[in-house]
């Protein structure tokens, strides 16, 4: 009995481990480096992997074993494909993988990925102090869909990039942020 008491104080000693070391830690080099990016306008995000919603056509290319090495089909590694979310003052170039369904018949294009140029319309961005990020969303268009962007930047300069699609599953990216160099 004694054994049993000994595993179940070691296992929610684990979950209280894990759940404090979930927090975000940032250096003040990183904090000052993250000030500077946003109060330029001008920075890169590189993400590292890709999540597509679940679903029954992402399970069946998952099985296939069509996704690269180590990835499934609800968390795709891209960290060896090139993709990017430039933000140059006031406009935008994205260049970002799609792992998903297609919702509508909006037509077909030869753009397999997410693919936007130009102005972004409705930015708002704010800071949350208890998360310690700053949020940025817009809205983009196109040749053949409106895309919705939720950008998530944290003080240790990891990324969260949300993008819901008027013709596709949404998907999330996360990365990292980079500023623009000259």
């Amino acid at each position: 009995m004694k054994y049993l008491k000994f595993i179940g104080v070691i296992i929610i000693i684990s979950f209280i481990q894990a759940c404090a070391s979930s927090s975000i830690i940032a250096t003040e080099e990183q904090k000052a480096k993250l000030e500077q990016i946003i109060n330029d306008e001008s920075f890169n995000i590189e993400s590292k992997v890709a999540y597509p919603m679940p679903s029954s056509g992402m399970n069946a290319v998952s099985n296939l074993n069509l996704l690269p090495f180590g990835s499934s089909a609800n968390r795709i590694d891209i960290s060896m494909t090139a993709n990017h979310i430039k933000f140059l003052e006031d406009s935008i170039d994205i260049n970002l993988p799609y792992y998903g369904e297609r919702q509508l018949g909006n037509g077909y294009s030869n753009e397999n990925g997410i693919n936007v140029q130009g102005k972004p319309k409705h930015v708002s961005i704010d800071y949350n102090e208890s998360k310690k990020r700053y949020r940025i969303k817009f809205e983009a268009k196109n040749k053949t869909e409106s895309l919705n962007f939720d950008i998530s930047i944290y003080h240790n300069l990891k990324t969260s990039v949300r993008i819901n699609s008027s013709d596709r599953t949404s998907i999330r990216f996360d990365g990292n942020v980079k500023m623009i160099e000259d």
